[in-house]
């Protein structure tokens, strides 16, 4: 069982991005990490031409291995679905309806997808109920990509309306699951978004992967001496 859990929790790995993505004017940076062998949560980028970027993050229901299997089935879905002219609002509903079919009245999926536009900076979204992203602009400002539709899976034809929002040099967006900010201590206090918004300010400069580096490391020292609860993901996008 140890043998094939290491397997499946490679496999996992393996559907996970290789690279950061090479985006002209961009720095983008992720990671996850399950809480178990192998999870539910899921990051990707997926490229949409020459300059544009599809980049998501999700977050099945539940953890362990029937976690981590709607995932990979999410993932080849949304793979077969993204392409040069596509359509997000309809796509996310077709992933809807597929969840739906294909998983017990109890699984969902909160799921965001985004489309960087790298030659205009914006960025279009739907966000199906998963934790809005954070919008931190140079001036300090902080902005939420609210959600604008039901989980994935929750109910079958589900409409989704897609949203824009406009990056600007020094905007650094930060997409995570609820496995950050709902981390705990041996207190038993939550991590809380509040401290992902102190650790952008603090560390705004540095580049993606460092300040995904610093999350971490403020993550692990919270939670020092705990066993983990939940997966842990987060993708770090900086406007140059």
């Amino acid at each position: 069982m140890e043998k094939e859990l290491s397997l499946a929790s490679q496999i996992q790995m393996d559907f996970l991005p290789k690279a950061t993505p090479d985006c002209r004017g961009f720095d983008i940076s992720g990671y996850m990490t399950p809480c178990y062998q192998v999870g539910g949560d899921y990051y990707d980028y997926i490229p949409i031409g020459t300059d544009r970027l599809g980049i998501t993050i999700a977050d099945v229901s539940g953890k362990g291995v029937s976690a981590s299997l709607l995932m990979a089935s999410l993932r080849a879905s949304l793979h077969s679905e993204v392409h040069l002219h596509y359509d997000m609002e309809k796509m996310t509903t077709r992933l809807n309806d597929f969840i739906h079919r294909s998983s017990s009245i109890n699984s969902f999926i909160t799921f965001f997808f985004c489309e960087l536009n790298m030659k205009s900076g914006e960025l279009k979204f739907i966000n199906a109920g998963h934790n809005p992203p954070i919008v931190l602009d140079k001036k300090g400002k902080i902005n939420r990509m609210e959600s604008c539709g039901l989980c994935l899976g929750m109910f079958p034809d589900v409409e989704y309306k897609a949203q824009t929002i406009a990056l600007h040099p020094g905007d650094i967006t930060l997409l995570f699951t609820d496995g950050i900010t709902e981390s705990r201590n041996k207190e038993n206090k939550e991590f809380e978004e509040g401290k992902l918004v102190k650790i952008l300010k603090k560390n705004a400069k540095l580049s993606a992967p460092d300040l995904i580096k610093e999350i971490q490391k403020e993550v692990e020292t919270f939670t020092v001496d705990t066993d983990p609860m939940d997966d842990q993901t987060v993708v770090v996008i900086k406007k140059s």
